[in-house]
């Protein structure tokens, strides 16, 4: 028997089911949609590791803020200190508390003008 012999000529192929044109387009859309969604996903997941980023720095920035805010307010109460601005007073600018004797009353008259 040789290799053309129609008695030994095997069944003919059949193809799957399954593997047709339409199969293989089909195979083709599903890995595209499939690394699209992969793709979306990691975009989307390094949007969300920058926003946290910028969400840490913003608030290490609140931190410093109120850090130096608290600094300030206890600057200012210790130069608001009534001891102090009385010595600087002094020591700067010459000024010292107003002798009683010296306080005088002022009254003004209905006309609006003023009499000792």
């Amino acid at each position: 028997m040789t290799d053309l012999d129609p008695s030994s000529a095997s069944a003919p192929r059949t193809s799957h089911p399954f593997m047709g044109a339409g199969a293989t387009f089909a195979f083709v859309a599903l890995i595209a949609t499939m690394t699209w969604v992969g793709l979306a996903r990691v975009e989307s997941q390094t949007r969300v590791l920058e926003i946290g980023e910028e969400i840490k720095q913003l608030s290490d920035q609140r931190s410093q803020l109120l850090q130096r805010l608290r600094r300030l307010k206890t600057e200012r109460a210790y130069l608001r200190r009534p001891e102090r601005i009385k010595e600087q007073a002094h020591s700067l600018l010459g000024m010292v508390p107003l002798d009683p004797s010296r306080r005088q009353k002022i009254r003004l008259d209905p006309k609006g003008r003023e009499t000792p």
